[in-house]
């Protein structure tokens, strides 16, 4: 693959084998729901837990609230070509001739004529799929299936992923994964046989993630895009109650408190940047040249700049609009990304880590993804304030993680070390984010829209920021 290819998919190899199963293309299936009847809602609440034995073992699986799905054959479907190159299963393992990109602990990526694929369950890394104590006092005595997708997500995720593509196509928002179908595993040996362990296939458009990739990588950028910074002039963009011993309160703080005098948008102000004068060092040699390419493309900006916006406050705006834009369509339709508390804990799929970066070329920077645990309101099983409650749990999280809490994505999770001048300017740049999400989410005039005279210079920012995360694989 070429240098832009592996930048925005990755270098981490996965090696697959072939294993036993069965394929299920997506053309030969209809995925259907069943009825939210009130007999199907009370046998739904009253499972707790998804609970499974096999040979003395416990097993436990998440429990959405949520109708369950089935499929139904649709008769006549006639296989493609990749059809019959997906017919047997792959997994994750050691080493062999069939190659592709790691991505998390679980999922990989593919390369088919041309197009890039996602097997989303297909091994924990090469150990297959290992049993794992829950850490969790009241399930001390219950495993988990580490490594695969199961027959209900897979369908949950296929069917959410269709439903909330239609929906982003139609506000003319990039998707980041097509379903294609998905593969049920018959492992030999398999320590939790009575579960059935699945697969998910996507068609998959990026792989880098605005968390662990895009907004590390910029944070560890902050010293060579601002080498001479004017911590006075910075904290004199905020309000005095955020000056704490000379630097500001964190971004997240004020998210949550709505106290200490408020947010800054950082996209009007001037905060010194510059190109990069040096190649940083976590950038792989191979890069250089591409590197090279991106300063100068900053470099010429700031010579001939069209407007007075800075760049990062600017990049920082927008990412955040993306993201308020995409959960504001999803609760204004009655989806649910898949927030809900079980007695495991409360889950959240809206963070930063399941929105992936898209290469230039896009009508945007973001597009989501993840939508095993999405629900839609219809198929809800529980009440009207229980889903009110759980849908403010989705939006506060997803704003607490644009915010800068470190606790509310998952991922590597890796914080950058800035000193406090430096972490003052992130918490403005942060702000500016939290300032377009919640514009985004609220639907708001936006202030800061997409300009065709910054496309190049934020590309360029972005694969700098990606080029120093590379070796991250969230």
């Amino acid at each position: 693959m070429d240098l832009t290819e592996r930048l925005y998919m990755g270098n981490v190899m996965a090696y697959f084998r072939r294993e036993e199963g069965e394929y299920f293309p997506i053309g030969k299936y209809n995925i259907m729901q069943t009825e939210n009847t009130d007999d199907m809602k009370e046998r739904v609440n009253s499972m707790k837990e998804d609970t499974y034995e096999c040979d003395g073992t416990k097993i436990l699986l998440t429990n959405v609230p949520s109708t369950p799905y089935y499929i139904e054959i649709i008769p006549d479907y006639q296989p493609s070509d990749i059809d019959h190159y997906f017919a047997t299963p792959l997994i994750k393992c050691t080493t062999s001739e069939i190659v592709g990109v790691q991505s998390g602990i679980r999922s990989a990526l593919f390369k088919y004529e041309g197009k890039w694929y996602r097997f989303k369950g297909c091994g924990n890394l090469d150990q297959g799929f290992p049993l794992a104590p829950i850490e969790h006092a009241d399930y001390a005595d219950f495993r988990q299936v580490r490594g695969s997708m199961f027959k209900q997500t897979s369908l949950r995720e296929v069917s959410m992923t269709r439903a909330i593509n239609d929906l982003l196509i139609d506000h003319h928002i990039p998707v980041s994964n097509i379903p294609f179908g998905w593969w049920s595993y018959r492992v030999p040996n398999d320590n939790s046989h009575t579960v059935e362990k699945t697969c998910g296939i996507y068609e998959t458009f990026g792989n880098k993630r605005l968390g662990d990739n895009l907004l590390l990588g910029l944070e560890m950028l902050l010293p060579s895009f601002v080498p001479n910074l004017d911590t006075n002039k910075i904290m004199s963009y905020f309000p005095q109650d955020r000056n704490e011993s000379g630097h500001a309160i964190s971004t997240d703080l004020i998210a949550l408190t709505g106290l200490f005098g408020g947010l800054v948008d950082f996209s009007v102000l001037d905060i010194g940047e510059q190109s990069p004068s040096i190649v940083h060092p976590k950038v792989d040699k191979e890069f250089y040249q591409m590197w090279e390419q991106c300063c100068r493309t900053v470099k010429d900006f700031h010579e001939n700049k069209p407007h007075n916006l800075s760049i990062l406050g600017y990049l920082y705006w927008r990412l955040g609009r993306e993201a308020g834009t995409v959960l504001r369509i999803l609760h204004e339709n009655n989806l649910s990304w898949g927030t809900y508390i079980d007695p495991m804990g409360t889950h959240c799929n809206a963070h930063v880590n399941n929105f992936i970066v898209l290469p230039q070329g896009h009508a945007n920077l973001l597009a989501p993804l993840d939508f095993d645990l999405a629900f839609k309101k219809g198929s809800f099983t529980k009440d009207e304030t229980t889903w009110t409650e759980w849908m403010t749990i989705e939006i506060n999280g997803l704003k607490l993680a644009i915010a800068g809490d470190p606790l509310l994505t998952t991922g590597v999770l890796e914080q950058v070390h800035l000193s406090e001048d430096y972490m003052t300017l992130k918490w403005g740049l942060r702000d500016t984010m939290t300032l377009g999400f919640l514009s985004g989410l609220e639907n708001r005039e936006d202030i800061h829209p997409p300009l065709p005279e910054y496309d190049d210079v934020i590309h360029s920012v972005m694969k700098m920021a990606l080029m120093v995360t590379e070796e991250k694989v969230a």
